[in-house]
């Protein structure tokens, strides 16, 4: 068979042989009348063709017997030659010009899809950008046509086809943030500022605070630790202290110190060489250093070496390197974590587990309450274990709890957890707060004043930044910088200029502004600004607030320098 273009080229060559033949006249004698008006030849001796006088002078010598005298008015062409469309390379006769005839060749340009990029489907005949179509910026985009990968995102965090904003999502103005097992950088901070817990935080007074069960501990920019209040099992850390404090001492020989941590009657911090030290109560070992006796002053951890320390109520976790946990001290209830539970001492410092003995991994935050134990994952899951009287595990019931680290159900994209005294809260990516377990004097901040066994929300008007879960309340820092408290009040915990009550709900606490950190104690509340200042409200019969009083204060007061 002959193909479409051949066929075409073989008319074209028929229709060009003709119209020569057409155009072309025989030669005539001289005798022979000349061509007529209309450009045809005449036979003179036909009698019944009239018969008209040559108007013109040429001889018939100088006849050009070969071409016909009127151009063509459509190209100027003569009529025995072919338009030639030299633009576009189409050949065409005077007949297809006029519509008769079509004898343009056809080229095959092969399979259109074969020119689409790697980001786009072939639809046909047409080439179709997927990611730009479908408004996605990473994952995977999908069609009738097939699939396209749209890339990844500078964190590895891919929301529904976008990359989100980490660092608002967070609400991180410096530091690390994880997503999704990935870390973000957020920057660093500038001039006279520096950042702690993902915030710029002015270089003076005090950059960090924890409080415990009646006393407070605060971190300066120097590396120096301060504390105040309650002083009978040695926690303030200062051998030449006597009794109890009511304005900040120095910490004995502590002069580089990169984080503090406190709950209850012990305290711990992880220096700038990654040793951890402890002081205070010391009944199970909680300070780590192979003995029951409680220290006045710090003493080391032995064989531990973390970025950070967290404080329970007779137990101690450290962050190691390589983002797993470490545990000693009490573990009635399987808070440390090893798939174990006893009351008896062993001064062991053991990893903490999965369920099957694999090690607890990839681990970047950590705190403790009195009896349990949580932890935030790389993959922003959260974990705990241990006592559960009160369902501050998170599991849906009030079952002894599990002795190894456990998925708690129904909270995703965590960024932050706080383990108070039988509850607990944390925050998502986004700022949401959630808290569960105990919520007898309203420390759950949900309007109920009841437990609960599941994570459920607490209703704030703004993205929270940190929270702070104490013995029987709450308090929270927002994005504004205001700070929110709820739960038991009789001792003005709650900031509210009363000391009677309690809060089922979050309480506004005037008197403080610009907080970016908080912390709750046995009775006592603090809030820590960016200009390094610190606050504290409720009990102070130790001196736990540190205005140099020993004067309960349901409102905040400041701290002295």
């Amino acid at each position: 068979m002959i193909g479409t273009a051949r066929l075409r080229i073989w008319i074209f060559a028929a229709l060009v042989t003709l119209m020569g033949c057409a155009s072309v006249e025989q030669e005539v004698d001289d005798s022979q009348g000349s061509s007529g008006a209309n450009g045809g030849n005449l036979d003179a001796g036909d009698p019944d063709i009239p018969q008209e006088p040559d108007s013109t002078s040429n001889s018939d010598s100088d006849r050009d017997a070969d071409v016909d005298p009127q151009p063509d008015p459509d190209t100027g062409n003569d009529d025995d030659a072919p338009d030639v469309d030299e633009a576009n390379g189409d050949v065409a006769t005077d007949a297809e010009n006029e519509g008769d005839v079509d004898v343009e060749m056809d080229v095959d340009v092969g399979d259109p899809c074969d020119a689409c990029a790697s980001y786009e489907v072939c639809d046909g005949t047409l080439c179709i950008d997927l990611c730009t179509e479908q408004e996605r910026e990473c994952g995977v985009a999908t069609s009738e046509h097939g699939d396209i990968d749209c890339g990844d995102c500078p964190a590895g965090a891919c929301d529904d086809g976008q990359c989100p904003d980490l660092c608002s999502d967070f609400l991180a103005e410096c530091g690390e943030v994880y997503w999704s097992g990935v870390a973000h950088d957020c920057g660093s901070c500038s001039g006279t500022t520096r950042c702690m817990h993902n915030q710029c935080t002015s270089n003076e007074g005090f950059i960090d605070i924890t409080a415990g069960r009646s006393h407070s501990c605060g971190l300066r920019p120097n590396g120096e630790l301060r504390c105040w209040g309650r002083n009978e099992y040695g926690q303030l850390g200062d051998t030449n202290l006597p009794d109890d404090a009511s304005s900040p001492s120095a910490v004995y020989q502590i002069h580089n110190a990169a984080t503090v941590a406190t709950l209850n009657n012990h305290s711990c911090t992880v220096l700038d060489d990654d040793h951890v030290h402890c002081w205070g109560r010391n009944e199970s070992d909680q300070l780590g250093n192979g003995t029951l006796d409680n220290a006045s002053s710090p003493v080391q951890a032995t064989n531990v070496t973390a970025t950070s320390v967290a404080t329970g109520g007779s137990h101690s976790c450290a962050l190691l390197q390589a983002e797993k946990m470490l545990c000693w001290g009490n573990n009635d209830f399987g808070q440390r974590g090893t798939g174990t539970s006893f009351g008896t001492p062993d001064h062991q410092k053991q990893r903490v587990l999965y369920q099957g003995g694999d090690e607890f991994d990839e681990v970047v935050q950590i705190s403790l309450g009195s009896g349990h134990s949580c932890a935030v994952r790389r993959d922003n899951t959260l974990w705990c274990w241990g006592f559960n009287q009160s369902g501050q595990l998170g599991q849906g019931d009030n079952t002894d709890g599990p002795s190894f680290a456990e998925l708690v159900s129904g909270m995703e994209a965590v960024q932050y957890v706080s383990a108070g005294f039988q509850h607990t809260c944390a925050i998502t990516v986004g700022g949401d707060l959630y808290c569960w377990g105990r919520g007898g004097f309203g420390e759950l901040g949900n309007g109920t004043g009841s437990d609960h066994f599941e994570p459920k929300q607490v209703e704030l008007d703004e993205p929270v930044v940190d929270v702070a879960s104490g013995r029987f309340h709450t308090c929270a820092a927002v994005e504004s910088g205001d700070v929110y408290c709820w739960g038991r009040n009789d001792s003005g915990q709650i900031g509210q200029n009363t000391m009677s009550g309690q809060y089922d709900e979050p309480q506004w606490v005037s008197g403080v502004d610009d907080v970016h950190r908080v912390s709750a104690g046995g009775e006592h509340s603090c809030a820590l600004d960016r200009g390094g200042n610190t606050h504290c409200w409720g009990g102070n019969e130790y001196g736990q607030l540190g205005d140099g009083t020993e004067t309960p204060r349901s409102s905040p007061v400041s701290v002295v320098p």
